[in-house]
């Protein structure tokens, strides 16, 4: 597996071949770990059915970072696992509410309104109503309680883990990665402030993703349908 040290090199034979490779990872820092996230958002904004950085949350290890506590019957308000940023799917885990139906809702509707002024001898039944709000990483808010205690797991994109050491693996990146991040933080090395040239390279970069990760299905087993269309 790629690490941090193959992304230092290629920064290093780019733009500054005579660096010492620990010195050039300590200064520039900031820059690598800019360009890695500058990188996990193009894979994870960009064709999200290739499902890059998605994770399962976990109830067991409450200090995971991809721990999500089971809802109980009294609590409507949970935080999400601190390196969640955006939700795929929730599935429940628990006997006889495998068929339970998570449907995301919006705070300002009448539907969620109503479950809210609910108190908790209304619980949901087959469909829970939820909303997701805040930041960093936020809440997952329920319109009503749940009827009894409930694991539910989530499948979400996590963020980037931030690069501390040369050693670092580059865990959910494509092999690719190495060289494309190291492209980004050279060519902003090398460009600085000059934003006219930056937007040129940025495009040519974003193409250069696209054919280098995107170009090929990561699943071709099967055929690729619209949901819905032939029904």
């Amino acid at each position: 597996m790629a690490t941090v040290r193959d992304i230092v090199e290629i920064f290093r034979s780019l733009a500054a071949p005579q660096a010492d490779e620990l010195q050039l990872f300590r200064k520039h820092l900031g820059l690598l770990n800019a360009g890695q996230r500058a990188f996990w958002r193009v894979l994870t904004s960009r064709k999200q059915f290739n499902n890059w950085f998605v994770v399962f949350s976990q109830s067991t290890t409450p200090a995971g970072t991809d721990y999500f506590a089971p809802l109980a019957n009294g609590t409507r308000e949970y935080n999400l696992p601190p390196n969640f940023h955006h939700l795929r799917a929730i599935e429940c885990l628990t006997s006889g509410y495998e068929y339970l139906r998570f449907t995301r809702g919006n705070l300002e509707t009448h539907d969620f309104r109503e479950g809210r002024a609910l108190g908790s001898g209304s619980p949901f039944g087959g469909e829970a109503l939820y909303d997701i709000i805040g930041v960093n990483p936020g809440r997952f808010v329920l319109a009503q309680h749940p009827p009894v205690a409930l694991d539910a797991r989530l499948m979400y994109c996590r963020v980037a883990t931030a690069f501390t050491a040369l050693g670092d693996a580059l865990t959910d990146f494509p092999g690719e990665a190495p060289e494309l991040i190291a492209q980004w933080c050279a060519t902003k090395f090398l460009l600085g402030a000059d934003f006219s040239k930056w937007q040129g390279f940025e495009r040519q970069w974003q193409n250069d993703i696209d054919q280098f990760v995107f170009a090929e299905s990561r699943d071709d087993t099967g055929p690729s349908l619209v949901e819905g269309f032939l029904e």
